[in-house]
């Protein structure tokens, strides 16, 4: 039997960690990236450079070398994609829409050259697979791309509860994610200001970015202090 081989660039850790582990028990994966994630398949580590824009400048060249060595690439983002030798292997996962408008000034380079390397894929036909049917309807509405499929994200055994399903007396809340615009942390937040009188819980934020002075002030002028704690983010 022939076993296929797949070359992947990452995504979040428990999105990574959860393809590709089970990916990897029906066929050969290979990872691509600039660190190294604990799943138990073949990775190439290419360190990050000291350049503006251009950091993943050594991982991109790995990354074009390697693809023309396997019978799949699976890229998670068109950035990437745009760099593997022979898009007939390829299939790309756009994890969002990316709209460079709703985001810090500094990353608005990221997403305008992510929009235009998804409007260049769509258009060779690589089969684009969006993580939601918004996802899929934002594509096709703003960039005229139409997603091949829509595959929602699944969630690991590891994070899924094992105690009891009875309602708690106090309720805790996890949000983790950077604190950047388009993640809207202050929807939490305003919500929390509405609720806070009304049942016992607490809500704690594990991230960093750029907004973290001006969710530190929130928290504070609107006496939330007492349900809304930040966590450092998890490197």
């Amino acid at each position: 039997m022939v076993l296929v081989r797949v070359l992947a660039t990452p995504h979040v850790e428990h999105y990574t960690v959860g393809l590709y582990g089970a990916l990897s028990r029906s066929v050969e994966v290979a990872l691509v990236s600039t660190r190294r994630y604990g799943v138990g398949v073949r990775q190439f580590v290419v360190p990050r450079l000291p350049l503006p824009r251009r950091s993943t400048l050594l991982r991109d060249a790995v990354l074009r070398f390697l693809s023309g060595r396997f019978d799949v690439v699976h890229a998670n983002s068109s950035g990437e994609g745009v760099l593997v030798r022979g898009w007939k292997r390829l299939v790309v996962t756009e994890h969002g829409y990316p709209d460079p408008s709703v985001v810090e000034s500094g990353l608005r380079w990221y997403y305008e050259r992510e929009r235009e390397s998804l409007v260049r894929l769509g258009e060779a036909g690589v089969p684009i697979v969006a993580i939601s049917n918004y996802t899929a309807a934002q594509l096709r509405e703003n960039l005229g791309v139409k997603p091949t499929r829509v595959i929602y994200h699944g969630v690991l055994d590891a994070f899924r509860s094992k105690g009891s399903r009875e309602a708690p007396r106090k309720h805790s809340v996890l949000w983790v994610s950077r604190l950047v615009s388009f993640k809207e942390p202050f929807v939490l937040l305003e919500a929390v200001k509405r609720i806070k009188g009304k049942a016992d819980f607490a809500v704690y934020l594990r991230g960093d970015g750029p907004l973290k002075g001006e969710v530190l002030r929130f928290v504070r002028e609107e006496g939330l202090e007492g349900r809304v704690k930040l966590l450092d983010a998890v490197p």
